[in-house]
């Protein structure tokens, strides 16, 4: 937009929003292929952290986008139709996409054009304050906040109003007030897991410790990525409200390549140190074998997920492909794994049939958050 001369505009429309009917005829003109569109679309309704905001176009173009490169790589590694969604890369690329956008505007009327590192440069303090004011939101377990939060946390209004946050109206006709939102829950819990993620990368600061947690001299150790991690987990399975499910999956995904090579401009370091990942992978695997929730399970195989590690939902569609299932049972673990798969979009079926694998009493209760796909179970 900012290409085109002035003299040849005379108005300028933006879009809000997408009905779903535009939605789809909007991926039907993206692709060609029918039936890659119609995948898309359904991963895109399926994906409880993606639906609600793919009605943004510009939420719904960056994740399409994504999505599709997703389903042609997993395809090529044998997964067929499931696509184990990380949803991380599509966060960060739609807060990229918001920033150029608002800049755009900025040029628009005659300001200086930036590269996208100088913007991201630019808006570090904005999006810190943004975060932060995010974080204690999720811990407070508040969606809504006033202007006096802004205010208290001095976040800069232009990017509130840029397409993140949405305005309300709080209380009655007589005692009506203004108040905000995340656009989207999960973004709410991605700016958490981003000011975390920053506050450690950039100031070797966790602010998931309070004084209660620290002890003595450990107060003024640095904190590695994987501690941040660890503790992030350990409070995620602790806590049965759910409100930091998302907030773990992102901080996971955060820690990988492709997020982090459209932050450069908000990191002062660039790199992770790979042997954090791995651990942070060994122990997500671990607590997996542990006596936790089903739902946490497929919380933790998310997490898996977005660090790049679908190895034990692999190796568990092969034993069930192989028929291996019936000879021994499962592990809760491939059980959690075997759940993840049939959550999938792609994975529909009307009947989930077991009776030619053995079973166990543990193992049938991972499976309990996915039964609610099928019809009937043998």
């Amino acid at each position: 937009m900012s290409q085109i001369p002035l003299h040849y505009i005379d108005r300028l429309t933006e879009i809000q929003g997408f009905r779903e009917q535009q939605k789809k005829e909007f991926l039907h003109k993206k692709y060609e292929n029918r039936h890659l569109a119609e995948k898309v679309m359904t991963v895109m309704n399926k994906e409880r952290s993606l639906s609600p905001l793919c009605y943004i176009p510009i939420f719904c173009c960056v994740s399409s986008t994504i999505l599709e490169d997703a389903l042609k790589s997993f395809q090529h590694y044998g997964f067929g139709d499931y696509i184990p969604t990380a949803i991380t890369s599509i966060y960060t690329k739609f807060l990229e996409q918001i920033l150029s956008h608002q800049q755009q505007k900025l040029e628009y009327l005659g300001g200086t054009k930036q590269t996208t590192i100088a913007l991201l440069q630019s808006k570090q303090k904005a999006i810190m304050n943004l975060g932060k004011l995010a974080f204690e939101l999720l811990r407070g377990q508040t969606l809504i906040f006033s202007e006096k939060d802004l205010r208290m946390y001095n976040v800069d209004v232009s990017l509130v109003e840029s397409g993140l946050c949405k305005e309300l109206t709080v209380g009655n006709a007589n005692t009506s007030k203004k108040a905000f939102c995340f656009v989207g829950e999960a973004l709410q819990e991605y700016f958490a897991a981003l000011y975390v993620f920053l506050s450690f990368n950039n100031n070797k600061y966790n602010p998931l410790k309070t004084v209660s947690h620290v002890k003595s001299l450990r107060r003024y150790e640095k904190p590695s990525y994987f501690q941040v991690c660890k503790q992030a987990c350990k409070e995620t399975i602790k806590s049965s409200q759910g409100h930091l499910d998302l907030f773990l999956r992102f901080l996971c995904g955060l820690g990988t390549k492709k997020p982090q090579e459209i932050l450069k401009g908000l990191m002062t370091s660039c790199e992770i140190n790979c042997d954090d990942v791995m651990k942070i992978i060994q122990i997500l695997k671990k607590r997996l074998q542990e006596d936790i929730a089903p739902e946490k399970c497929i919380t933790l195989l998310q997490c898996l997920n977005e660090l790049g590690d679908n190895s034990l939902v692999e190796e568990t569609r092969k034993i069930m492909v192989a028929g291996a299932a019936a000879s021994r049972t499962l592990t809760p673990a491939e059980y959690s794994a075997l759940a993840f798969v049939l959550q999938m979009p792609g994975g529909e079926m009307e009947t989930l049939d077991l009776s030619q694998h053995k079973t166990s009493s543990v193992g049938l209760q991972r499976l309990v958050p996915v039964l609610h796909h099928f019809t009937s179970l043998k």
